[in-house]
Formats: structure tokens, C-alpha cells, sequence
């Protein structure tokens, strides 16, 4: 008998953790259903005259629907050059429909990735007169010798850790391995390739400890040979990519200022209180031909802030520092001052006073934001 069927392989991991969120399809068809009544007017909305809207086929994650979507699984699923696994998904392949022919019989090829783990593929067919049925089968996929990365999730910049690999031997002799880290982002703090014997059907684990350095992200790739057997991974989690580096500091700003009234030299120090990292910090010194062209930096911070063009006094805040830079342009020479910086703020100036004659109420005043009261 006919039948269209859908496939789905996903990581057994995450079943462990939660059950399907579907129903079974036998309870999803035939299962007691309330009486229900629905009354409403057809004629409330019509679609006649509107465009035809064509979903857009959605095929998971790059695998499944046959077809260039099953090319694109099967590509994205083969080591890189290098053999090195590093696509992970949590579901391998997906497929809304499968037509069986008349014995209800279908062959589909199902390009599985990197994953070394146990797969749970699904599916679930339906006939044309809706007869339903699903079932499951666990595929495990494996290599005689394979390395299994044991790293955080995550470091922080300074970190001295340990990072790890265990390596299984699904053989059943001994084999006398070779295990190597390959990283970027810290430093090894011991050899980076390291020679084990590994059990027959047994594991060992290897550690190499390291020195966080002061890096957005770490990348690591783990290696193991022995015999005629090779593996190499990157973490699982990471998909591939870095282990994020994270920071855990508080920022605080230091500022001094001062003016050279002749020529000579002037020494600024600033001293750093006890357990401050100051890979973590920075000195930024700017000069300035006079204390008021030094305001415009300030200028410029405050023109970038998010105002509401609704609030009088929002708009006034904005209005007043850059007409008071309007004023120094006036009184200092061109050159200590930007002509782009002069003409953003003559911009801003025409446009704030514009703002505000919007906002003018009906006795000549101001009130706040939206507001129908003016307010001394």
C-alpha cells in the first residue's frame, strides 16, 4: 500500500534529556476529539484581488528534501581537507514526505556528519485512505580509534587549566597511539603531542595543561594516530568554532587634563592600585590646541546619545551644547576646531530649533514630553 512518510535522524542525547514534543500519530489522528462549534461571518475578510502567497519550503538544517537540499546535507557533513570533524548538528536530516511505492517500500539516503553517537531516526507514514503508523531505529556510528575532546564550555583570560582528550580503542587489540593538541589562543604549558597505549575495547585520557591568553576565542583541534587508524575533532559543542574567552572586570575610567602655557614638558602619572591587570586597561592621551577645542569631544559623545524628538527639554539638551560650539567657532581660530565638526553642529542647531517650534503649545510655551500644559 501507498504511503507518504517523513524522516527525521535525531541525537539520542537529546531525548535522554527530553521526550518528542510531538504526539503519536495513531493518538495525533484517531484519539477522542470534543465536540466543537464555530460560528463566524465569511465575509469579514476576503483574499479575492490579493497576490498568491507561496510558502517557502523549510528543509531543517541544510539536510533533507531530497534533491539539492540532500546535496547540500551530504556537503556540509564531509571533513574539511584535514579530515577534522567539526559539523555537529543535533538533528542530521529531515524529510517532510517520502511517496513508498505500491508495497509501501522507499529507499532514501541519509548523509549522516560528524556526530560519533547513537541516532534515533523517526518516521512516521500515512496512507491515502489514513491508515498511520510510526516507528524508530538507533543508528550508532563510530571509528575503530576516535578522540573525544574534554574541554569547558568557556574560558576566562588568564585561565591555567587542563584540557583533555579521551581516546577509545574500539578494537580488539592493544594500540599504542599518538595524541597531539593542536591550539590557538593559549599556551601550551607541556609537549604537544603525547604517546599512549590504549586497551583493546578500552579508553585512557590524556591532559595537556595550558595558559589562557588575552584572545576573543580559543581554537583547539584534537588529534590521536595509531596502527592504520586516524581521527582528529574540535570540540563537539563549539560546532566547529571557538571557545569563547570572557572577561570578568569592571571598568573604571581615570582622567586628567592640563595645559602647556609655554614651551617645556608637563609629566602626568597616573597610579595603579595593587591587583589591577593592566593588559586589561589602556592610556589614551589627546592633545589639543586649547581647553575648549577639547570640549568638542564631549559634544560628539552627546550628539550620538538616543533622544525623543517628542520632549522639549530632550531636544534642548541637544540644542544647547552644539550652539554653544557655533559660539567657539566665532571666537577661536579655524583651525583649532573641525570644519566637519562646525557644520554637525550647525545641522543640529537648525534642526532642534525646528523640533521645538513643533512642540510650541498654544500660549507661546513648552510643557514635557507630550504634554498639553505648559511648564515654567
Amino acid at each position: 500500500m501507498q504511503a507518504d512518510v517523513s524522516l527525521a535522524p535525531v541525537d539520542l542525547a537529546l531525548l535522554t534529556l527530553k521526550d518528542d514534543n510531538a504526539p503519536h500519530i495513531l493518538e495525533a489522528f484517531y484519539a477522542e476529539q470534543p465536540y466543537r462549534s464555530r460560528i463566524g461571518s465569511g465575509l469579514v475578510f476576503s483574499g479575492e484581488g490579493y497576490p498568491i502567497e507561496i510558502p517557502v519550503e523549510q528543509l531543517g538544517l541544510g539536510g533533507g528534501g531530497g534533491g539539492e537540499a540532500a546535496d547540500s546535507a551530504l556537503a556540509r557533513s564531509t571533513r574539511d581537507e584535514d579530515g577534522v570533524r567539526q559539523d555537529f548538528p543535533d538533528t542530521a536530516f529531515w524529510q517532510a514526505s517520502l511517496t513508498t511505492d505500491a508495497d509501501g517500500q522507499a529507499t532514501v539516503e541519509i548523509p549522516l556528519p560528524d556526530n560519533l553517537t547513537t541516532w534515533r531516526l523517526s518516521s512516521k507514514a500515512v496512507t491515502p485512505v489514513t491508515l498511520v503508523g510510526q516507528s524508530s531505529v538507533d543508528i550508532v556510528t563510530t571509528l575503530p580509534l576516535l578522540v573525544r575532546p574534554v574541554t569547558p564550555r568557556f574560558f576566562t583570560m588568564g585561565d591555567e587549566v587542563e584540557l583533555g582528550a579521551i581516546v577509545n580503542n574500539n578494537t580488539g587489540v592493544e594500540m599504542e597511539t599518538a595524541v597531539s593538541l593542536e591550539a590557538t589562543g593559549v599556551v601550551l604549558n607541556g609537549p604537544e603531542t603525547q604517546t599512549v597505549t590504549v586497551p583493546a575495547n578500552g579508553q585512557r585520557l590524556v591532559r595537556w595543561p595550558v595558559t589562557v591568553g588575552n584572545v576573543d576565542g580559543v581554537d583547539l583541534t584534537f588529534r590521536v594516530e595509531g596502527g592504520e587508524y586516524t581521527d582528529a575533532t574540535k570540540p563537539t559543542f563549539s560546532d566547529g568554532g571557538d571557545i569563547p574567552v570572557y572577561r570578568y572586570t569592571g571598568d573604571d575610567v581615570v582622567a586628567t587634563a592640563g595645559q602647556l602655557d609655554e614651551a617645556g614638558n608637563r609629566v602626568e602619572a597616573i597610579l595603579l592600585p595593587p591587583g589591577v591587570d593592566p593588559a586589561q586597561g589602556e592610556v589614551a592621551i589627546t592633545l589639543s590646541p586649547s581647553l575648549a577645542a577639547a570640549l568638542v569631544d564631549s559634544i560628539e559623545l552627546n550628539n550620538e546619545l538616543d533622544y525623543s524628538t517628542l520632549c522639549a527639554y530632550a531636544v534642548t539638551d541637544r540644542l544647547l551644547p552644539n550652539a554653544a560650539l557655533l559660539n567657539l567657532a566665532q571666537q577661536l581660530p579655524a583651525a583649532d576646531l573641525d570644519a566637519a565638526d562646525v557644520a554637525e553642529a550647525e545641522a543640529i542647531v537648525k534642526s532642534s530649533v525646528a523640533q521645538l517650534e513643533e512642540l510650541v503649545l498654544a500660549d507661546g510655551g513648552w510643557g514635557w514630553c507630550s504634554s498639553v500644559d505648559s511648564d515654567p
